[in-house]
């Protein structure tokens, strides 16, 4: 302890000690626990490059600092939050934090991006509302997706609640006029218990076993006779979700949808996936410039996954399982993923029959399937609409394929979609392969 007192006199002031006592009154501190306080926390600029690389590539801050903990072998100078000051700065102090600034810096890297790459295409438009619409891609080929992007910034103020799958729906059919907009089936169903298990009570289950026979109908004339059918049998034609869900039946009910390719999806499953695979590399603290930078990230991240598929395709053994021209056609052309999907087509169609221009399984003779053939021109089409909504031929047709003595698969019905020598250059070029009228 020290007693220190101010003495005044008519020449000078000065400070004088007039008591000194090596003995502390308090504990003192371990180095650990002054390594804590924040005068004695510093980053190195060595360190400071090493946490900016590392958030580049996808790492949280806690995963950036067990990094540096293994690098170093010892406790760090700095803690997760002089790491975030870190990172903060690094966006404010090259000016301001606004909307303004980060669209700027995002258009910078677009340009920089064209410069290196006269194929790279970029545009963008503000309206009266202030409201930035940027579009950026690849668009050197005809009919291929574009990746794009539109950004509402420092414009929009909403009032009140707002229907997420409303807006989305309106939002879509605006910016994306020529596609087909379909609702996750999943997540409609998982709230029926909700809407009408107190309502219908230990009915609930004969109507969800009706309502999802009601799906498998092929014409929109027999799924609305239905509808009305099963609606007026458990007295649900007041209930206001039965009406949201008829007036929305052409987004959410397969007989509407199956005409359109999805890829077999009837649900947000692999969009979540890729969801879940964008947040490893950004979140919600991602600015507008480090999207560009992550997205590329996401990119380079599938292409070696692409890479890998195609490699263990070649090293792969093909194994026949059903000795047919057709599997082992399917084996060399397609990815790995759609030739899985094939196959069980393939081995399915051992179980159906032919009835004419009928097909069925032999077991549900019942339910049937029309089937048209014609070989002038090498087209098969089936009412079930499997092929237009996965691009994968369904079990019927290729029973009736070898009803008809057709040994060899048309081309047409290898989609170059799923081909594996087009799927690899396809990521690369963060595009798709054209895309018919047909399977619009």
């Amino acid at each position: 302890m020290i007693r220190i007192v101010r003495e005044t006199t008519v020449k000078s002031e000065e400070w004088i000690v007039k008591r000194h006592t090596r003995e502390h009154n308090h504990s003192l501190l371990s180095r650990e626990e002054i390594s804590l306080l924040r005068a004695f926390r510093f980053i190195c600029p060595e360190d400071g490059d090493r946490i900016k690389l590392l958030k580049r590539a996808g790492l949280k801050i806690s995963d950036i600092l067990n990094v540096l903990r293994l690098e170093k072998g010892e406790a760090l100078s700095f803690n997760s939050r002089d790491v975030r000051n870190l990172l903060s700065k690094e966006f404010v102090g090259s000016g301001d934090q606004g909307s303004a600034h980060d669209v700027g810096d995002l258009l910078k890297i677009l340009k920089e991006k064209y410069e290196r790459d006269s194929k790279f295409f970029y545009d963008f438009t503000v309206d009266e509302m202030g409201v930035w619409r940027i579009l950026f891609g690849f668009p050197e080929m005809q009919n291929r997706w574009q990746v794009f992007l539109t950004m509402w910034l420092c414009s929009i103020r909403l009032t009140g609640s707002i229907d997420q799958d409303r807006a989305m729906k309106d939002a879509i059919s605006t910016e994306l006029p020529d596609t087909k907009h379909g609702f996750c089936f999943w997540h409609i169903t998982q709230k029926f218990s909700s809407w009408f298990n107190n309502k219908l009570g230990e009915e609930f289950q004969i109507f969800m076993k009706e309502f999802f026979l009601m799906l498998e109908v092929e014409t929109a004339t027999e799924f609305e006779a239905l509808w009305f059918t099963i609606i007026e049998r458990h007295s649900l034609q007041d209930d206001r979700h039965i009406k949201e869900l008829f007036d929305l039946r052409k987004y959410w009910c397969p007989v509407y949808l199956s005409s359109y390719f999805f890829a077999g999806m009837a649900s947000t499953q692999r969009s979540e996936s890729l969801n879940s695979l964008m947040d490893f590399f950004m979140s919600a603290q991602t600015q507008l410039h480090e999207f560009i930078d992550a997205f590329d990230q996401v990119i380079g991240s599938r292409i070696e996954a692409e890479k890998m598929a195609t490699l263990r395709d070649k090293l792969g053994t093909f194994r026949s399982v059903t000795s047919t021209k057709f599997e082992e056609q399917a084996y060399s052309a397609l990815t790995g993923y759609a030739f899985n999907l094939f196959r069980k087509q393939l081995v399915l169609s051992l179980e159906y029959v032919i009835h004419g221009e009928k097909v069925s399984h032999h077991q549900h003779v019942e339910t049937k399937r029309t089937i048209s053939w014609v070989p002038q021109t090498q087209t098969i089409h089936c009412s079930c609409l499997s092929f237009e909504y996965t691009g994968i031929l369904c079990r019927h047709a290729l029973r009736a394929l070898v009803h008809f003595n057709v040994t060899e698969l048309p081309e047409k019905y290898l989609q170059r979609r799923w081909c594996r020598e087009v799927c690899l250059e396809s990521v690369k070029k963060y595009t798709s392969p054209p895309i018919s009228e047909d399977e619009k």
